[in-house]
């Protein structure tokens, strides 16, 4: 990986579920793998209450008591923003100690803007997307031969390639619904699953927690949301926004919609 084993703090961030987690665990086994004596490995997991970590001061002091006395130890942090000042400890550690620091973070609490005012700048991220066409084809277990447009599943059953492309275009690339069984009522209850964390929790209420007023109404973010999606490549504009909402009879609240949009 780039980066490794520099003083830099490497953070993986990207949209809810999209596999930051699962990335920082293969990237502990890949190093483990190497076997390498005397190094020493911590992993944290903020969210689970069965850290017992609450404050910045238990979160250095739970990783300096795990360091190795034999070299250098590799700290690995899921979702430290959930501890106020987590980038006092974050920095405190890669000052006083021999580590190399990993993180990750959703995009609703560790934006690049704030990342360098976090970070001072010390750190390198990583932006991690959804699965692309390939990645979702070997999620499948399906492994398309250069030059060929047949391929087989692990049940030996042949699937066709532009089957498998109308599927991921139809079905995106979230790790967790990557299968060949995927049916449309699972994929539509699972991302409306995704997008009320999205919008409510992450847009609503950190807009709510930084004091702000923006964006205050979640049903009316979702049906701008709404709007826009059917309106992929077209033209948009508040009016035509707007427009929209009047025509299906939402009257109300006129000059929200326009903060919503971020046009007021």
């Amino acid at each position: 990986m780039l980066f490794r084993d520099t003083d830099l703090i490497k953070v993986i961030t990207g949209v809810r579920r999209c596999g930051k987690s699962s990335l920082l665990d293969l990237i502990r086994m890949a190093i483990e793998s190497e076997g390498v004596a005397g190094r020493g490995f911590v992993s944290v997991n903020l969210e689970s209450k069965g850290t017992g970590i609450k404050t910045e001061d238990q979160l250095y002091d739970y990783v300096r008591g795990r360091l190795s006395d034999k070299g250098r130890t590799y700290v690995f942090i899921d979702e430290p923003q959930r501890i106020d000042g987590w980038q006092d400890a974050v920095n405190a550690m890669r000052v006083d100690f021999d580590c190399d620091i990993y993180l990750t973070g959703s995009n609703a609490y560790l934006l690049s803007s704030e990342l360098a005012t976090y970070l001072s700048g010390r750190y390198v991220e990583v932006k991690m997307l959804p699965l692309s066409f390939s990645e979702f084809a070997d999620f499948c277990g399906i492994e398309f031969v250069s030059g060929t447009s047949v391929a087989l599943t692990p049940e030996g059953d042949p699937v066709l390639f532009d089957d498998m492309l109308t599927r991921y275009l139809e079905y995106g690339g979230m790790p967790a619904i990557a299968s060949l069984s995927t049916t449309q009522a699972q994929h539509s209850a699972y991302m409306s699953g995704v997008y009320e964390a999205i919008a409510v929790r992450d847009i609503v209420n950190r807009e709510r927690g930084k004091g702000k007023s923006a964006v205050t109404d979640p049903s009316l973010l979702r049906h701008v949301a709404e709007f826009l999606a059917d309106n992929i490549g077209n033209e948009c504009s508040s009016s035509r926004i707007a427009g929209a909402f009047n025509f299906c009879g939402a009257e109300d609240h006129e000059q929200d919609r326009f903060l919503v949009c971020g046009c007021a």
